[in-house]
């Protein structure tokens, strides 16, 4: 691709899906292949906003790696304090929207829907729910609302139990949810009237607007909270910040989380500014960080230290960008394979549910470090989602056994005995889990702890019927 051809390909995806072109979207065998078919056709289509070609490309460029209750912490708070909000301020209408820009295949949007049901609303208020993708691939396996066990990890043994079927190997999620949920293909930047104004009580957009370049992030920025009610809240994802962009909304943290309101006061509850707005920064940055390094174009670089390019992915890892991960992983040399590489692989594998390629990856670091608590838990994990509970337990209580420092093996370990219905067990290794988690590395935490917070791996601890 020659300079002027990628300078017509960034400013065409800048203009019509907001992303920058970095290293990872300009070598896409999508585009390559598409290049090579006829670059200046598909650079034209691209230019004129070709809706075929568009959503062939947002196809090809997006990255959909979610599953329901994704950061439950972020539910809890939508669930238990803007909805009651919304509710009351919404008494004459009985309306209640909710928007989840960037869908990808419906967890998230589903996950609002089953909230929502459990409340009873559905039967006196009307609830306007809807997911927006401009994957349309992404958005054909939303409307199928067929998923795998492993999109549930994060999901309490009660919704499955009440809105999901089994069906061969998958798990069909029950119509009344499905009907609760409407679905639109199109870019965010698209004029819609999705963005009318003050559409919305709550909007969902997370790990979206992190990838966008930053003249489409203060316009897409101005669209959304147009289209944002008085009062009505914003959900980010974690790694992300409005960085003072907006003087309409407030920054509320409860529930060991963040989020936005329209026009109200700052709501702390939990932490002080420095032990929360400061770490939501600092994970913004080191997003950007990556983003920018992979799309500032040098001349011959020199090939980074094996070690820098493990930070940079281990960065990926604890943001969920699991596919971004795997490119870079898979784009390390294959020989000599360090434990931490192997490691970040087993953890990425893990997290992909792809079983067999993860244990492989965990017993490859076991032939350096065959004492590695790490891995023993993440084949705990392995164990227990092929249905192999004696595994699991097995592994996990290695993982304590080797580094009783580790809080994810006893918390695992309850887990498992909680399900098995040995509450003796269960309470014994939730106290001890709790008790670790208060001081455990928050690095550990994030490469182990599946995208929870250190207060709701906590709160999991608590013995059943109490609350946090």
């Amino acid at each position: 691709m020659t300079g002027a051809e990628l300078a017509r390909l960034s400013l065409a995806v800048e203009a019509r899906l907001g992303l920058r072109v970095d290293d990872r979207i300009a070598s896409l065998d999508y585009i390559g292949e598409r290049m090579r078919a006829g670059a200046a056709t598909f650079l034209d289509k691209l230019e004129r906003g070709d809706a075929g070609e568009m959503a062939s490309l947002a196809k090809a460029i997006t990255v959909g790696e979610t599953y329901f209750f994704r950061h439950a912490e972020q539910f809890q708070a939508f669930i238990d304090v803007a909805v009651p909000d919304r509710l009351e301020a919404r008494t004459h209408t009985r309306t209640l929207s909710v928007l989840s820009a960037g869908c990808s295949s419906g967890e998230e949007p589903y996950t609002i829907g089953m909230l929502l049901a459990d409340r009873g609303l559905a039967a006196d208020w009307r609830l306007d729910i809807r997911g927006v993708d401009a994957n349309p691939h992404a958005i054909e396996r939303a409307l199928a609302a067929r998923y795998t066990p492993w999109a549930m990890r994060a999901t309490p043994e009660h919704y499955q139990r009440r809105y999901f079927e089994p069906s061969g190997k998958q798990l069909v999620l029950a119509p009344e949810i499905r009907g609760a949920v409407q679905f639109v293909q199109a870019s965010l930047f698209d004029a819609d009237p999705l963005w009318s104004a003050e559409r919305w009580d709550v909007i969902f957009c997370r790990n979206v607007m992190m990838y966008f370049t930053e003249p489409k992030l203060d316009a897409f920025l101005r669209k959304l909270v147009a289209s944002l009610a008085r009062g009505g809240y914003l959900f980010l994802g974690h790694a992300e910040t409005l960085r003072g962009k907006h003087d309409e909304l407030a920054l509320c943290h409860t529930h060991g989380t963040f989020y936005y309101r329209r026009g109200s006061a700052v709501v702390a509850t939990v932490a002080p500014r420095s032990e929360w707005v400061d770490e939501i920064q600092q994970a913004t940055r080191r997003v950007h960080a990556i983003l920018d390094g992979a799309s500032t174009p040098v001349a011959s670089p020199p090939a980074p230290p094996q070690a820098h390019t493990l930070d940079a992915i281990r960065t990926l890892v604890t943001d969920d960008r699991f596919d971004e991960a795997l490119a870079q992983l898979d784009a390390l040399p294959a020989h000599p394979a360090t434990p931490e590489a192997l490691l970040l692989r087993a953890v990425v594998l893990t997290h992909r549910g792809l079983l067999e390629p993860a244990e492989d990856a965990c017993r490859r670091v076991f032939a350096s470090e065959p004492d590695h608590a790490g891995c023993h838990y993440l084949l705990a994990l392995i164990r227990e989602t092929a249905g192999d509970l004696v595994g699991a337990v097995f592994h996990a209580g290695r993982a304590s056994e080797l580094d009783p420092s580790f809080a994810m093996a006893p918390l695992h370990l309850g887990l498992l005995a909680r399900r098995a219905g040995d509450r003796v067990t269960a309470e014994t290794a939730m106290a001890r889990a709790a008790e670790l988690l208060t001081v455990e590395d928050p690095d550990r935490l994030a490469l182990y702890g599946g995208g929870f917070s250190r207060a709701a791996l906590i709160a999991m601890c608590q013995p059943r019927g109490e609350t946090s």
